[in-house]
This record gives C-alpha cells, sequence and structure tokens, in this order.
C-alpha cells in the first residue's frame, strides 16, 4: 500500500465543492524526479525547484567534464547525490508548492493508488450540510397541462400516463388515474 496525502483549499460546503478543492499527492520516493529530475520537477509545476535543480545537475555535470580524475569523480558523486537527494524531496516540493497556492493537508491516508485515495478520502469524509439562505421549498402537485416537467412538457407526459391536473377521465392509453 502506498502512502498519499490530501490538500484542501478551504472549507467546502458541498460534496461538490470538495471534489474541486482537493488535491491528492503520493507521499515517498518520487521515481520521477530521480530520473527525469528539472523535467519531472517543471511538468508537476514545482518551477523553483527546478531551477534550483537543473542548475546543480548542470555544475556537476561540468565538473565531470574535467581533465582530472578526482574532480570528475566528485561531479559523477554529486550529480547522483542530487538526484538521489531530489527522488526524496520531489513529492516534498509539490506539497510546499500547494501549500502556497492555499492548500493546507487535512488528511494522510494508504491507498493501491491515487484514484482510490480521492475516493476512501470522499467516502469516509463526515458530510457538512449545504449553506442555504432559504430552506428548500417543497415541490406541490402534478404538472399542469401546457407547463414543463423536467424535459417532457406536461402534454407529452398526459400522453403517456393520463390526465395531469386536468378535469375529466384520463386517457384511453391505459395510463394512470
Amino acid at each position: 500500500m502506498t502512502r498519499y496525502t490530501v490538500h484542501q483549499r478551504k472549507r467546502a460546503t458541498d460534496r461538490i465543492d470538495l471534489i474541486e478543492d482537493i488535491v491528492v499527492l503520493k507521499d515517498g520516493y518520487s521515481w520521477g524526479a530521480f530520473w527525469l529530475g528539472p523535467l519531472w520537477l517543471f511538468n508537476q509545476g514545482a518551477f523553483a525547484a527546478g531551477f534550483v535543480d537543473l542548475l546543480v545537475s548542470l555544475l556537476f555535470a561540468d565538473l565531470m567534464l574535467a581533465d582530472s580524475g578526482f574532480i570528475s569523480t566528485l561531479g559523477l558523486g554529486g550529480l547522483m547525490a542530487t538526484r538521489i537527494f531530489f527522488g526524496f524531496e520531489g513529492y516534498d516540493a509539490l506539497r510546499d508548492l500547494w501549500q502556497g497556492r492555499g492548500y493546507s493537508m487535512v488528511a494522510r491516508l494508504q491507498a493501491e493508488n491515487i484514484d482510490e485515495a480521492n475516493t476512501i478520502f470522499l467516502v469516509q469524509r463526515p458530510h457538512q450540510p449545504t449553506r442555504t439562505t432559504h430552506p428548500p421549498q417543497p415541490i406541490s402537485g402534478i404538472p399542469k397541462a401546457g407547463s414543463t416537467a423536467g424535459l417532457f412538457p406536461a402534454s407529452a407526459l398526459a400522453r403517456a400516463y393520463g390526465n395531469l391536473g386536468q378535469k375529466g377521465p384520463a386517457s384511453s392509453s391505459g395510463g394512470r388515474k
């Protein structure tokens, strides 16, 4: 099982707001940041960390091209240390990025993949009632002829189901009375 962190921008008033305002990030070692380095960070939107990674990697790559064996070995060691460091810190850089955008961590959970983590968070989260200024009004009665009920005109419903708010017998199509 993989660990994930859930980040939320604001306190949502209903489930739709909650879905739009959460980000689920993997927790652990980032193989993408290890192998692809700055490209992975740029793709994830972590531009500051990507530029730092690029500059440090270029510095060590330049040392690798030196004529001296010791300095070349130092450059290779520094490049590998940089890759390992950003592999460990890749997802932390993303968490810092989302925190800078106004998100805060609200949960840590374990799941097989990111979709399952998202589902677990949404299902186990206690429902917060929506805030309305007016209490909901009950739906009253059957629609009258000439009005619209959903996508269908009431006349089409009258043909399908019989008498809808009209006086007189129901249609002979076998509808309800």
